[in-house]
């Protein structure tokens, strides 16, 4: 799962990465002083307390997302023949290798290669020019069976846990989903995209993809979407290019309307963006 991205700002430059911040005036930039604040509170220091705020969300054909379903596939299957099934699942894939490794304690008896294939099928790397294809793929199982020692530590609920791991988080009124604006918009253009692609509508697009949306906010309050990046996979036929286009016309191509832009509704849209192919 993509969260908000929440790096750190240099000097003089908004937290999108731009080398040109020409949308905000000089010595309004806020500073980042902590990851691990909630990135809108606490702030000092900042005369207009403005600052901008990015985040990203890869599509479902990113190798990253790829290996995650695959897993997830894994686990699905197991837990849907046997709910008390215990599984540590890690998946690799290059070119046309997949690897999955990991421990099960299950009854279930499941297909691993083919679960591996549909879950490529779905994402959608069908097309023949391919090299990853679910057709094609060269599978290696190294599932086995459960430590003695990790079950011991997992079976029981006073006996404790077999890993642990340390997040953090926030929700904010910002959106009904209760997470900052900058990550549902980004979310939204990347579901929005890979439905596209599904469909037929952008026959050329393909499953490997990230979105970028940066918002700025005033005072602690999203006020405009300041920059808008889409970039995809494409056939080879068609050439790489960048270029900007309306919100209309990005809107027109995703199928996606431009007020989906403006929630909460005081926020402004800027008239254009960049999409990258």
């Amino acid at each position: 799962m993509e969260i908000a991205n929440g790096a750190e700002e240099v000097e003089g430059l908004p937290m999108g990465g731009s080398s040109d911040p020409k949308h905000l005036s000089p010595g309004k930039l806020c500073r980042v002083e902590s990851r691990a604040r909630a990135p809108f509170e606490g702030w000092s220091g900042c005369a207009n307390q403005m600052h901008l705020f990015t985040s990203e969300s890869v599509g479902e054909g990113h190798p990253d997302k790829v290996c995650d379903f695959i897993a997830d596939s894994i686990l699905d299957a197991c837990l849907g023949r046997d709910p008390d099934s215990h599984v540590a699942c890690e998946v690799l894939a290059k070119d046309h290798h997949v690897i999955v490794a990991g421990e099960l304690k299950t009854t279930a008896s499941i297909d691993v290669p083919e679960i591996v294939r549909s879950a490529v099928r779905e994402i959608g790397y069908t097309q023949d020019d391919q090299p990853f294809h679910p057709d094609r793929l060269a599978i290696q199982n190294l599932l086995g069976i459960q430590s003695e020692n990790i079950d011991r530590g997992v079976s029981k609920p006073e006996q404790g846990a077999g890993d642990q791991g340390i997040m953090f988080g926030y929700a904010t009124d910002e959106t009904p989903e209760l997470l900052p604006l900058p990550i549902v918009l980004a979310h939204r253009l990347a579901r929005t995209l890979a439905a596209a692609r599904k469909s037929g509508s952008i026959p050329w697009a393909r499953p490997d993809s990230k979105t970028q949306v940066t918002v700025r906010y005033e005072d602690g309050r999203p006020t405009e979407v300041t920059d808008v990046i889409v970039s995809t996979q494409h056939a080879q036929a068609r050439l790489r290019q960048s270029f900007d286009i309306s919100l209309r016309e990005l809107s027109k191509l995703l199928g996606i309307p431009v007020g989906e832009f403006q929630k909460p509704r005081n926020v402004v849209p800027r008239k254009s963006c960049r999409l990258s192919i």
